[in-house]
């Protein structure tokens, strides 16, 4: 069973508890994987993507300080079941470090190269050494306790809140109910930092020019038809 280790978490008077996480993780995994496992890398397919793991879907060629920790750390525990060291550069000399100062140089490398945007930098065989330590049982603990972390120092605060706190009234109200959060939250997860200042100037009422074309502007109160029409005119939607 998943370890979340979830915490309640609130800010500027938005509520974030271990119940709506739990909601939130079911959603983030339908959307982000699908039927697929977290515990193995994935690559999104386009050029700007580097190689991605975990329910989030931590992207490793973008400047996720969480997601690249919580790799590192893997690397640096994940052990067979034997006890031994799954990633290990097999050298005497060299220890294993830490998150902030990796001394094995063979974890040090497969970090590297992971970071590369395009599906690239890593063989096969590296490939399936890394899922092999992030399916593990300390790999999966390591991920799975991660979230909490990516959730209450990175997403909510730097992401969510200021969208929900930009909205007024009627609108408000509506992004702090669960499905209004969830929305959000899974948006910000997925989009960079031009589409969230869109649909935060849209969430407040102005018209906002679309991917695909034209204008739109909500309708009345803020709803999920506004923020789904705001979604669908996304190029990556």
């Amino acid at each position: 069973m998943a370890d979340y280790n979830f915490t309640n978490f609130t800010k500027d008077g938005v509520v974030f508890d271990v119940a709506f996480k739990e909601k939130l993780i079911s959603v983030l995994q339908k959307n982000e994987l699908g039927s697929l496992s977290p515990y193995v890398l994935r690559w999104a397919g386009t050029a700007e993507s580097g190689w991605s793991y975990g329910i989030v879907q931590y992207d490793l060629g973008q400047k996720n300080e969480p997601g690249r920790w919580t790799f590192v750390e893997v690397l640096l525990n994940a052990k067979d079941s034997a006890g031994n060291f799954i990633i290990d550069d097999g050298d005497p000399n060299t220890g294993r470090g830490t998150v902030d100062a990796v001394e094995d140089t063979k974890v040090w490398d497969l970090y590297i190269k992971a970071q590369t945007k395009g599906g690239k930098g890593l063989t096969t065989e590296e490939k399936a050494l890394i899922n092999t330590a992030l399916q593990s049982i300390e790999g999966k603990r390591i991920i799975d306790q991660s979230y909490n972390t990516y959730f209450d120092t990175e997403l909510f605060p730097d992401k969510v809140i200021p969208i929900i706190n930009n909205a007024t009234g009627g609108d408000r109200t509506f992004l702090e109910t669960d499905l209004g959060k969830i929305f959000i939250v899974d948006f910000c997860n997925q989009f960079g930092t031009r589409n969230r200042n869109r649909l935060k100037n849209f969430a407040a009422g102005q018209s906002i020019s679309t991917d695909k074309g034209g204008v739109i502007t909500k309708q009345g109160v803020l709803g999920l038809d506004d923020l789904l029409n705001f979604a669908f005119r996304t190029n990556y939607a």
